[in-house]
This record gives C-alpha cells, sequence and structure tokens, in this order.
C-alpha cells in the first residue's frame, strides 16, 4: 500500500524562513572569543522540526562555504563585531538569505531575512551573428566541481533527480539534474567541513529520486581542489540479476497465473487511467523483454464480472486521505483473503485514491500503480534494497522509475511455476486505441458485488505501512548565534 505524508507547505510557495535559538537558548547570543567570533546555527524542517542535513551556506562577505551536518549545524568563523550575510540553499528547499548584526561580544542583536529579487530576463536583440554557447562559470576555488551527464534506465536522468557527493560517509555537496540529464555539483574540501575531502580523496556520487536515499553510480573519482571534473554516470537496473529470494510472496494462489487480466470497473479520472495503463505497459514490457513468464491482458469484462478470474482497478475516497493505493484479495465467496493462510484468488481489487495519486507526478503515479499490480499478482514488498525491485518496502528503495526490477520478474516467474504460452495477443503494449474499461462512455454497469467490494477496500485499506511515504518539498526554519 502507498501512503503519502500529511499536507505540508511547499518549498515554492515562498515560504519565509524563521528564527529560532540554537541549543535551547532563549535569545541568539554568545561570548567574544579571542580571534575573532563564530557565527554559526542550526537549520531544521519547518514542518517536522527535523534537522536538515547536506544544506550548502555561503558568507557573501567573505565567499566561504559549508554546508549542514547531521544535525542541522552550520558555522563559520568571522572576523568580529559587524554584518554578515548568510545565503541557504538546497535542492528540496527555497533559498533564503539572511543578515545577523554581531556586536563587539559576539552576539546577535540584529536578524533579518534579505529578500531575494529575482530579475526577469532582458528581452534578446537581433543578431545577424551566432549566440555563442552558454558556458558553465568556473568552479570557487575551494571546491571540485563534477560536471557531466546521468543516464538512468536507458534514458537521460529526470529534471530535478538530486544528486549527493559522499567522502565516506560524509555528505560533501549536493545538486539536482538540469536539462538533457547535465548536472555540476561542487564538493567541498574537508577545510570546509570535517570529514570532506583532501587531495587525492575518493568522491562517490548518489543518485536520488524526488523522494528517497537513492543510489550510489558510477566509479569513485579522486578530489582536486579547485579542478573542474567530467564525470559521466550510468545506471540501469535491469542489468543486474534478478534475485527471486529478496522479493517474497503472498499466500494466495491464481488459477491462471501465467495470464493475468486486469480492467478498470465504473468511472475513472483522465489521470488515475493513463497512470494505469502506464503501469500495465511496464508489466507488459517486462513479459516482451524481460522474461517475465506472465502475460498481463487488458479484459474489463473479465475483470469486473463476477464469473472470472481478475484484476478490478477501481477509484475511491479512502478513510484514510494519505493513501495513495492500496490492494485486496477476495476468495471465491468474495471473502477477503488473510496473510495467515492461503488462499485461492478470484478477484484482487486495486482501489485508488484519486486525490492524493493526483498529487504525483505521472511517473510516479504509474510506479504507484506498478507496484500495486505486484501485490495483486502475489508479490509481497522486497527483503533489501537491491536497486532490481518495485516491490521496495521502503521508499529510501524507490529505484527502478520506469521498468520492472529482475528481482521482482525472478520472483514472479518462480511463484508461477516455469514457462508457460500466454493466449496470442498483438504487440508488447497496450495501445491508444486499446481500453482497459471497456465502453467507458457506455455507462457500464458494474455488478452490485464488485461495488460492494470497493466500498469495503475504501473502509479497510487503513492499516498503512509505515515506510511507504511519498517526500514532497518543504521548507525549513533557521536559528542562529554567534560565540
Amino acid at each position: 500500500m502507498y501512503v503519502r505524508p500529511m499536507p505540508i507547505v511547499l518549498a515554492l510557495l515562498g515560504v519565509v524562513a524563521t528564527v529560532v535559538p540554537l541549543l535551547g537558548q532563549g535569545a541568539p547570543s554568545a561570548a567574544a572569543q579571542p580571534n575573532g567570533c563564530r557565527l554559526g546555527g542550526r537549520s531544521v524542517d519547518a514542518a517536522t522540526d527535523l534537522p536538515i542535513v547536506g544544506m550548502q551556506k555561503t558568507l557573501l562577505e567573505t565567499g566561504a562555504v559549508t554546508i549542514t551536518d547531521e544535525d542541522g549545524n552550520w558555522s563559520f568563523a568571522v572576523a568580529g563585531a559587524g554584518t554578515y550575510t548568510v545565503a541557504s540553499s538546497h535542492p528540496d528547499y527555497q533559498p533564503t538569505t539572511r543578515r545577523y548584526v554581531l556586536d563587539m561580544r559576539c552576539r546577535v542583536t540584529s536578524d533579518t531575512a534579505v529578500p531575494i529579487v529575482s530579475t526577469p530576463p532582458a528581452t534578446p536583440r537581433p543578431s545577424i551573428t551566432p549566440r555563442p554557447a552558454m558556458v558553465p562559470a568556473p568552479a570557487p576555488a575551494n571546491v571540485n566541481r563534477l560536471q557531466g551527464a546521468i543516464t538512468l534506465e536507458g534514458g537521460v536522468a529526470p529534471v530535478g533527480t538530486r544528486l549527493n557527493a559522499y567522502v565516506g560517509e560524509a555528505l560533501c555537496g549536493t545538486a539536482r539534474v538540469m536539462q538533457a540529464g547535465r548536472y555540476l555539483l561542487d564538493v567541498l574540501a574537508a577545510s570546509q567541513r570535517r570529514g570532506c575531502a583532501e587531495g587525492g580523496t575518493s568522491v562517490q556520487v548518489q543518485v536520488v529520486p524526488s523522494f528517497g536515499t537513492g543510489w550510489f553510480v558510477g566509479q569513485p573519482v579522486p578530489f582536486t581542489i579547485g579542478a573542474t571534473t567530467q564525470h559521466d554516470l550510468t545506471w540501469d537496473p535491469r542489468e543486474l540479476r534478478g534475485q527471486a529470494d529478496n522479493v517474497p510472496w503472498i499466500p494466495i494462489a491464481w488459477a491462471q497465473p501465467h495470464w493475468m487480466r486486469i480492467g478498470i470497473c465504473g468511472a475513472m479520472t483522465r489521470d488515475s487511467e493513463i497512470a494505469l495503463r502506464a503501469a500495465v505497459d511496464q508489466w507488459q514490457q517486462a513479459y516482451a523483454t524481460q522474461g517475465l513468464d506472465v502475460w498481463i491482458a487488458a479484459d474489463a469484462d473479465a475483470a469486473c464480472g463476477e464469473s472470472e478470474p481478475g484484476i478490478a482497478v477501481v477509484e475511491e475516497d479512502l478513510e484514510d486521505p494519505d493513501a495513495l493505493a492500496g490492494t485486496i484479495h477476495y476468495n471465491g465467496r468474495f471473502s477477503p483473503c488473510r496473510r495467515s493462510s492461503p488462499c485461492d484468488v478470484l478477484k484482487s481489487l486495486i482501489v485508488i485514491n484519486p486525490d492524493a495519486l493526483v498529487q504525483l507526478d505521472p511517473g510516479e503515479r504509474a510506479n504507484v500503480l506498478a507496484h500495486e499490480m505486484g501485490h495483486a499478482f502475489g508479490l509481497d514488498h522486497a527483503k533489501q534494497c537491491s536497486g532490481a525491485t518495485i516491490m521496495w518496502a521502503d521508499t529510501r528503495c524507490r529505484y527502478p522509475l520506469t521498468v520492472i526490477g529482475p528481482d521482482d520478474v525472478a520472483s514472479l516467474n518462480a511463484k508461477a511455476g516455469g514457462a508457460a504460452s500466454p493466449p496470442t495477443v498483438a504487440g508488447g503494449t497496450v495501445p491508444d486505441g486499446a481500453s482497459l474499461s471497456g465502453k467507458p462512455l457506455s455507462g457500464r454497469i458494474v455488478p452490485p458485488t464488485l461495488l460492494a467490494l470497493a466500498a469495503y477496500g475504501s473502509v479497510t485499506i487503513t492499516h498503512l505501512h509505515d515506510a511507504e511515504r511519498v517526500m514532497l518539498d518543504r521548507s525549513h526554519a533557521d536559528s542562529a548565534s554567534g560565540r
């Protein structure tokens, strides 16, 4: 089952950071130091109050850069009394800038937000000469800039995919993928953050989807301060060897395990139907190109009827508003199957909560439903973050993005009991002209039994899997003090 978190404010809404005292102090303050002052603070998520790791802080007066540690702490050595401006940036949060005033005793006497003014692009003037290509700015002298292109699953990495640079266990840089899979990632030196890179130290890049912690990809590269290093990255889970044992089975059995039929039963929003088509396409492509022995056919008459086995997909407003979707299995008497005992399945019911699902981007919607289809077939959550399964129990393992994983194929083939020849079907995907929902404009009547199952499902899908949560962008809060 999928859930999303309680609604939180997106960073893009322009929330201004607030100031809270550091380490429980009543007001930002500190004692003078013989060699100047140290201005520092702590960055936390405004909604959860959890520390933000890897937020980049830039002291604009000197150009010094640091990033927050595991507890969200940051600090700069400054000359003494004066005004200092700190810019904050992180891929998941809105950038902010704050101005601090320190007195002769290194106390913060003023803390104000500095408006970030965006300048509209100038109107281009006509020119008879070709416009020169844009060249990235040179790397700052105190970092090693990694740049290149990222290919995931045979295609360019999605815009906004997060990148982290690690030296051992120390997070030393973060960035986002730009257009055409390009990226620029500045890696901090040990002089800027303890545990980060020194000359020749190995740096490894982690690629993170829109939520989760992601995967290390590519070979480590040696750190060279002040240099720009070309570092292209490629990762494709289809090249991994499938491990069937990583994806256990739910104790259910289908009468025809090599031929699954699925259909939309009743009215469905366009966004949900598009996502379901894409999910079915993922599974059919696994049959066509990845060795899956199970064929998934679009057959709304069978799936939505009362006598033939099938996977019925419906939309309902679930009682838990944070549930994206869930799956329930029913036996031939239309009683729900229980995990504690084997069950011969007649129907699997996937219930989509449209108001929650639509908050994801189209690719994530498809993966949610492909994941639920795996449950409908009889796959449980994976045991480990192998990078080769969509049946992850934890969204930190959320790869693959657009394909069925080799572990899923291996497990489902083993559950189905070997290869078998499904009915001949032209093509390997759901063509645009095919309909998962029979005749969606004809007012097709869904059997009363299935309507009752859908109503039951909307009430019973309330026991949420705590690990399956979608992390959305969010706002942050900063504390600051001097010493």
